[in-house]
């Protein structure tokens, strides 16, 4: 990494790119005192850290040392103008947001300035003004949408690796390199990628359409991590061959960085943009299966995983524990302190057995002051005690002020034969009614039948 030039030499030398990712971070070249305030607060407003430079030669020193997302500045400003800096810029930050601007509202300049590489230039008026369109400037960028993504970079060339990564970490993007295949297929499931890039010939055994397959026979979401693959064989047999094994998209070498830069932002948008729908239906699955008053699982939800977690213990055989756990005298709660009371005392106690349980434990509230917790992998002795270890923190929990008691029937299927979740059920509902006979707040086991 190089280190940023003292004020002789930023005069002098041409931008070469940032230098490293960091927070968001807005650039403003500005002389007047009263512009650097409004803007330093407009861009802090909209979550980015403003840095004030003065000059064109303060502006370069601060490009060469710190990272940038937005660049806003005035059309002229000491030792330059914003044409002919975003000329020198956009040879070698292609992904910045520049902004220029102006009291001049003649179209020439305008179009002169967005040929330069201007993303939007903003006409001095109003102050509500220039803060709506600057707004409405980044909310529209698809580069601010970017920021933080993370992007896996395999390529054996140095050379063609430092100049690919300068374009791509303009972009706000957090880039790790590998020089082959097999160092990146041993990360891949290690870090949450975005997107991975990668040249077809690597040094190494493995190619870049070895590491392709082996992400796409990945098991879960990592399969669908998009793939950008670069050739220097631009003929239809190879792009068929690569979208046979399954690449996302690709670029014909010599790589071009406008084009680099398109293809990029395309591939991780519609993935950041499938992630939130993938987000959003997990949350709409999560709020269907669970109880909303003791964030338990509900019915449904139990029934759904209980089959799940019973298919993956029959694939490896083992014991499996079920409890059914039953608040001694609940209607008399509702009586006497009313049904919010006793909405909290079944919110206590199901918060309760989701913290003592284990992470793979189902626990569900199956209907009123009734709880299930199925146990996988778990004994009758461990069951047992869970159980009793249970009841316990149940009647030392005073939810309210109101003091509480349960029952808990216990049954173990065991790796002998199949689990079967109704007759789980009611086995331990067995065992649940002898508890309540024998005098309630208490635990007792019933045999699960093995005919």
């Amino acid at each position: 990494m190089s280190h940023p030039p003292n004020k002789s030499q930023a005069s002098r030398q041409p931008f070469t790119g940032r230098r490293q990712t960091d927070s968001k971070k807005a650039l403003l070249i500005e002389n007047s005192p009263l512009y650097h305030k409004f803007l330093s607060e407009q861009f802090s407003l909209m979550g980015y850290k403003p840095v004030i430079a003065s000059s064109r030669q303060d502006a370069l020193e601060q490009l060469h040392s710190n990272s940038f997302q937005i660049l806003c500045m005035n059309m002229y400003f000491e030792g330059g103008n914003a044409i002919d800096l975003v000329k020198e810029i956009r040879c070698h930050d292609p992904g910045l947001v520049v902004i220029m601007l102006t009291s001049d509202k003649s179209r020439r300049l305008r179009n002169h300035a967005l040929r330069a590489g201007v993303t939007e230039v903003i006409y001095k008026a109003g102050r509500k003004d220039i803060s709506r369109q600057i707004s409405r400037c980044l909310k529209h960028n698809k580069h601010s949408r970017l920021l933080g993504s993370k992007v896996m970079y395999v390529e054996d060339s140095l050379t063609q690796a430092a100049a690919n990564m300068r374009t791509l970490e303009s972009m706000g993007l957090e880039v790790t390199h590998y020089r082959t295949a097999e160092a990146a297929m041993a990360s891949i499931q290690q870090m949450n990628f975005d997107l991975v890039i990668t040249d077809v010939l690597l040094k190494g055994e493995a190619t870049g359409l070895t590491l392709l397959r082996h992400i796409r026979s990945l098991p879960g979401s990592e399969k669908r991590i998009p793939v950008l693959t670069l050739t220097g064989y631009d003929d239809a047999a190879r792009r068929q061959e690569l979208f046979r094994a399954g690449t996302s998209d690709y670029i014909a070498k010599p790589v071009l960085k406008e084009e680099l830069v398109i293809r990029v932002t395309n591939l991780i948008g519609n993935k950041l943009l499938a992630d939130k729908v993938a987000g959003q239906q997990a949350q709409l699955y999560d709020m269907a299966v669970r109880d909303h008053l003791t964030s338990c699982y509900n019915r449904r939800g139990f029934s759904e995983l209980a089959i799940i977690c019973i298919k993956q213990v029959e694939a490896k055989p083992d014991n499996m524990s079920f409890l059914l756990l039953d608040l001694d005298h609940f209607k008399n709660i509702n009586d006497s302190y009313g049904h919010d009371v006793g909405d909290q005392v079944l919110s206590a106690v199901g918060g309760l057995l989701i913290s003592e349980c284990r992470s793979d434990d189902l626990v569900a509230r199956y209907g009123g002051e009734e709880f299930v917790v199925l146990l996988p992998r778990c004994r009758k002795k461990a069951a047992m005690k869970i159980a009793r270890r249970l009841r316990e923190k149940v009647e030392d929990l005073k939810p309210v002020g109101v003091h509480i008691t349960t029952s808990i029937g216990v049954t173990r299927a065991p790796k002998t034969c199949k689990p079967d979740l109704d007759k789980m059920f009611k086995t331990a509902d067995q065992a649940l009614y002898a508890a309540k006979n024998q005098g309630r707040n208490r635990v007792s086991f019933h045999r699960y039948p093995e005919s």
